[in-house]
């Protein structure tokens, strides 16, 4: 069985994507606006919307592993202990 991701990892990963995807749309901008150079200012200002939609990607990604992590949260067992009357239990599932 495949490693699964915990709730926890699920948050910190999301909220490392928004962070980076926050850092990365600011510091474009910031790179864009403060150029004087006309020629190179408009390079870096068309660099920066190319990039802004892998970073609005990004984003949207953290944010959707951040509500995933509160979802598994609410579905794991409490404590993230087994029950016991499913110790002995096989699951079901077929290779």
């Amino acid at each position: 069985m495949p490693p699964r991701l915990s709730a926890r990892a699920l948050f910190w990963w999301g909220a490392g994507l928004m962070l980076a995807a926050f850092v990365a749309t600011r510091v474009l901008w910031r790179l864009a606006n403060g150029v004087t150079a006309d020629g190179l200012q408009s390079i870096l200002v068309e660099v920066a919307h190319a990039i802004s939609t892998t970073t609005t990607l990004a984003y949207s990604i953290g944010a959707a592993l951040i509500g995933a992590a509160f979802v598994v949260r609410a579905l794991e067992p409490a404590g993230g202990q087994v029950s016991p009357r499913d110790e002995g239990r096989v699951p079901d599932v077929e290779r």
